[in-house]
This record gives C-alpha cells, sequence and structure tokens, in this order.
C-alpha cells in the first residue's frame, strides 16, 4: 500500500513538471551547459561583461567563460575567479588561490603568486603580494619592486601616478620619478593633461612630469576634449591646453558642454555660452538644466495665476518650461515639475500634481492622470506608476503597478516598491501586518520569483542573497533561481542528497575533479511553498514520504520512510 502511495507521488510530481500550468508556480526552464566553440544565447548567461579586446567575460553557474562578439563560447575557466583580457592576458585567481594571468589559449603564462593583479597597459600591470605593491610585466618579470610605493595607479600614456605617504609623485615605464616635484595630488591624464595640487593650489602637467600649466587655479577640472574648467575667486571659466584662457574665468556657475553648450550662471541667472565663450543664450532664466536631443529645460520664479485654488496667489512657484538652442521657448512654462527630453518625451508634473509623459510639441502621450511616476527612465517600454500620490513613507503601502509608454496598465497597483529593472527583471516588495515581503518580477510584470522573502538584495555579476525568515543567514541564487551548493547551511546541506559524486566538505566547497553538470541544483517540486532548496528547514517539507527530483525533473532520492 504504501508502495502504490508513493508510486502515485512520484508519478504526480512528474506530471507538474510536464504541466507547469497545474499546480505550483513553475520555474523557468533551465539552460544547458555552455560548450566550447558552440554559439551560447546572451539571455542564457548568469552575468556578462562587454565585449573587450574581442572577448565578452560571462558568467554561468559560477564557472567563467569567453565568447566572441558572434556569442561563440572560446574559452571555459572552471573554479576560478576571472578578469576580462588586457592586451592579451586576462587575471584569472583560482578557488582559494592567488592570482595570476593567462593567455588567449588559456594557457598559464604567469603563476598565481599574487593577492591583487590589475589589467595589463603599456605591457605592464600593478599587481600586490605580501610585501605591498608593485609593477610586473606580461613575461611576469618584476619591473617597479614591491613596497616602495603605498598605492600605484595603472599606467597611462607610458605614465602612471604613485604615492607614498601624503607625497604624490609620476614614473616612467622604467620606473624612474620624472615628476617636476612633489605634490598632494595629482589627478588622472586625459588628453596628456593631469591637474595637480600643492598648498591649495592647481595646475596642470604632461605625461613627463612637467608643469605645462601653472599652478595658479584654486580648482581646476580633468580636460574633455580641449577644454578644462578653472576656478579662481569663486568664479570659473575655461581654459586650452596651452593655459590660454577661452571662457573668462567670470561665471558664478559653469557646467560641462552638452549638445555644444554649456550652462552658465551669473548674478543668479543661467544662460548658454558656446566654445567660444560667446553667450548664445543671454542669462535670464531662474534655472536651466543641459541640453538633451535639443531642448533644454528653464523656469522662472512667479506668481501662480492658475486655476487650482489650493495653490497661493501670493506665494512663488518655479514653473518649468522648454527652449530650443535660439533660446525659443518652443514649451511654455507651465509645468511644476520637468525632466529633459529622451527618446523623443520628457517627464512633468502639471498644476494638479498629477504626473505624465509629452512629446517636444507638449503633447500628453501618457495622460497626467498619475498620482506618481519614479523620475527614472521607461526599461523596455515600461515604467512603475501609481494613481494614487506618493505620500509619506508609512503610507506608501502596495501602491505601485507598472505602465507601458503610452499609460496603459499593464501590472496592477499592488507593491509598496519596485526597483529599478536590471538585465530585465526588478525585486519587488508587499507591505504585510507583521513586515515586508520581497520577490521579482520581469519586464512584462510577471512574477518570477515568488513575493514571500524577507529579503532580496542584488549582489555583483547576476547573483542574488535571500533570506527566508527574519532571522536567518541570506544564500544565494543566480539569475536561473538556482541556489548554488555552496552557500547552504550546514544543517540545510545534512539534508540535500549528494549529487552526482560532488562531495559537500563542512565548509560548503566542492570537491570534484570533474566539471559541474547541469543538475547540481535541486528542487521540491509540486508544492507551493517550496520553490527553493532552502525552504526544506521547515518541519513539513521533512515527510520521509515526499520525493525529491532534480531540476532537470529526473527522480533523484527519496528518504528512507
Amino acid at each position: 500500500m504504501h508502495r502504490n502511495y508513493l508510486l502515485l507521488l512520484i508519478t504526480a510530481c512528474l506530471i507538474c513538471l510536464s504541466a507547469p500550468g497545474a499546480g505550483a508556480q513553475a520555474f523557468p526552464s533551465q539552460p544547458p551547459a555552455p560548450e566550447a566553440g558552440q554559439y551560447y544565447p546572451p539571455d542564457n548567461w548568469d552575468w556578462q561583461d562587454s565585449l573587450q579586446n574581442g572577448l565578452r567575460l560571462c558568467l554561468w553557474r559560477g564557472y567563467s567563460y569567453f565568447t566572441d562578439s558572434k556569442n561563440i563560447v572560446k574559452l571555459a575557466i572552471p573554479n576560478a575567479e576571472v578578469k576580462p583580457f588586457s592586451e592579451e592576458l586576462a587575471a584569472v585567481k583560482p578557488n582559494g588561490g592567488l592570482w595570476g594571468y593567462i593567455d588567449k589559449n588559456g594557457k598559464q603564462t604567469i603563476v598565481p603568486a599574487y593577492k591583487t593583479a590589475g589589467p595589463f597597459s603599456n605591457s605592464l600591470a600593478v599587481v600586490e603580494n605580501d610585501a605591498g605593491t608593485g609593477v610586473i610585466n606580461t613575461d611576469g618579470k618584476v619591473i617597479i619592486p614591491f613596497g616602495v610605493y603605498d598605492s600605484i595607479r595603472s599606467f597611462k600614456n607610458h605614465a602612471a601616478r604613485v604615492q607614498k605617504g601624503k607625497i604624490f609623485g609620476l614614473i616612467n615605464t622604467g620606473g624612474l620619478n620624472i615628476a617636476a616635484g612633489e605634490f598632494n595630488e595629482i589627478g588622472e591624464f586625459f588628453g596628456g593633461r593631469a591637474w595637480v595640487h600643492q598648498d591649495y593650489k592647481y595646475g596642470y602637467i604632461d605625461t613627463l612630469g612637467q608643469i605645462v600649466i601653472p599652478l595658479i587655479y584654486t580648482y581646476a577640472d580633468n580636460f574633455t576634449g580641449t577644454l578644462a574648467r578653472v576656478q579662481q575667486n569663486n568664479q570659473y571659466g575655461y581654459i586650452n591646453k596651452a593655459g590660454e584662457t577661452i571662457v573668462p574665468v567670470i561665471y558664478d556657475y559653469l557646467s560641462g558642454y552638452k549638445e555644444g553648450l554649456a550652462k552658465a550662471g551669473i548674478l543668479k541667472k543661467f544662460g548658454f555660452i558656446d566654445s567660444t565663450g560667446k553667450m548664445v543664450i543671454p542669462a535670464v532664466f531662474d534655472y536651466a538644466r543641459s541640453f538633451s536631443e535639443g531642448m533644454a529645460v528653464v523656469a522662472n520664479a512667479g506668481p501662480y495665476i492658475g486655476a487650482n485654488s489650493s495653490l497661493s496667489a501670493d506665494a512663488n512657484y518655479y514653473l518649468f518650461g522648454y527652449i530650443n538652442k535660439s533660446g525659443e521657448l518652443i514649451i511654455p512654462m507651465m509645468y511644476f515639475k520637468a525632466s529633459s527630453f529622451k527618446n523623443g518625451r520628457a517627464h512633468a508634473v502639471d498644476e494638479k500634481s498629477k504626473h505624465g509623459f509629452i512629446d517636444k510639441n507638449n503633447n500628453a502621450v501618457v495622460p497626467f492622470e498619475f498620482g506618481f511616476i519614479p523620475w527614472r527612465d521607461f526599461y523596455h517600454g515600461v515604467i512603475p506608476a501609481s494613481h494614487r500620490p506618493k505620500l509619506h513613507q508609512h503610507e506608501m503601502k502596495n501602491y505601485l503597478g507598472l505602465i507601458d509608454s503610452f499609460g496603459r496598465q499593464i501590472l496592477p497597483e499592488q507593491y509598496t516598491y519596485i526597483q529599478p529593472f536590471v538585465n530585465g527583471r526588478s525585486l519587488v516588495t508587499i507591505s504585510k501586518a507583521l513586515g515586508e515581503e520581497t520577490g521579482m518580477i520581469d519586464a512584462k510584470g510577471n512574477e518570477i520569483l515568488p513575493v514571500k522573502f524577507p529579503v532580496i538584495t542584488n549582489c555583483q555579476k547576476g547573483l542574488y542573497h535571500l533570506t527566508y525568515n527574519n532571522t536567518s543567514e541570506p544564500f544565494t541564487i543566480n539569475r536561473n533561481f538556482q541556489t548554488l551548493l555552496n552557500n547552504l547551511p550546514a544543517e540545510v546541506i545534512d539534508f540535500v542528497p549528494r549529487l552526482d559524486g560532488v562531495q559537500l566538505s563542512a565548509g560548503h566547497h566542492y570537491h570534484s575533479s570533474k566539471p559541474l553538470q547541469p543538475v547540481q541544483y535541486i528542487y521540491l517540486l509540486g508544492y507551493p511553498s517550496a520553490y527553493l532548496n532552502h525552504t526544506m528547514r521547515d518541519d513539513k517539507f521533512r515527510d520521509p514520504a515526499i520525493p525529491y527530483f532534480r531540476q532537470d525533473g529526473y527522480f533523484n532520492h527519496v528518504p528512507a520512510p
């Protein structure tokens, strides 16, 4: 009888696998393991970096891979932390070991011997061992001995900034100090110039360490293109790389250049100057923002004369509008808040404190009917919104949903908070009587991780930390909702079956001579609350009659009755 019951239970669980819509919420199918030389879909990686030096660093279940621009897997590096390639070499640290370097064929070129390892630049890399920080070349030869300097920046233009105590200097690729003096601080090189600071004055040096612009300024920025912003007597201007004044140092405020114009403030009014310093839009505005897509937000303060009786006619309000690069007011000053244009639309708040979006002709592309929309960009055509206003923190409960770029609701207003989307996913929170619970949605509004965890936090490279009650230690899952076995609590490890010969030590680390397979993660299927291994700590999931299955659906283990 017991055997028949067990077979029926196994069959029922397998049916749950084949029909995810029935019974418990189903996890998305797990992607297969990457294979060298094969195409691998970008969305299957737990995390991927940008393309650098022809290769992209990717992570899958704790393993590192490199793919090319066509998403072909070129290199697999198991059981190690890896950094992107620079000058044909990548820093690699085996689990529990030290940093070394490999080439693009995966061959070790510099043996692991360093506590930290930076990228190669000018054929040199900054590394650190127990003696301190030093520099090696691509052959692993020590060029600058360890411990001579407290810190060394990466080389740029064959020079690097160094620090010893409170003194900064500049060394060349041979390790010689080439700075013409000792400085309190040295900035980064941009366009062959770096600002230097000494005795409360700023100037600039070149890559040979020579002072090319005297230390006569009370503040100096990095060069952007051919110009740098400087300050004297609390006023700002711009100089070129020869130290010649291009924009007179007469402005109370001066921004960086955007779309060819810089915002300039004088006598508490704002206008715009061009790259020659000419004031092309007069300083007549009480507020201005830099240009974006040919339009700039501007505002003047004045009495309100509209129809909203809740606003005092005796008070001054900032009303926002938009100008073009000729200084013409294209959209009247009629909004109480307004953002810069992005992708042809701008977020604004009207006189009734309603949020919406306008186009460049002042048409409402998202109607002004929302009490709150966060000041962030649309992500894949969606953004959080609420018809209720944003009130005090204790009143902001379960009021946010998602709308599309036309203001149509695609997710009901049911969350207290919707975090910004990262890689197509957002953490969401619901307030309950005993506290808050967190889960995850995708950009279509689908709940892909149940809202049941007290805490979920993003951590780097496609991983999330979760807790399953208010007193537990956090555990880790990847973007495919697979738990990482080496992060399970000890009592859970004792309860989880050993899989495919992989032995877990008391320190929760893998000990196996073969690569990890796609079945190294298990779930308890067919039960609404059992979405992750860690819920098995709950006594109701310790029933010896309950079968356990691997995530790929194969029967794995039944505890002894």
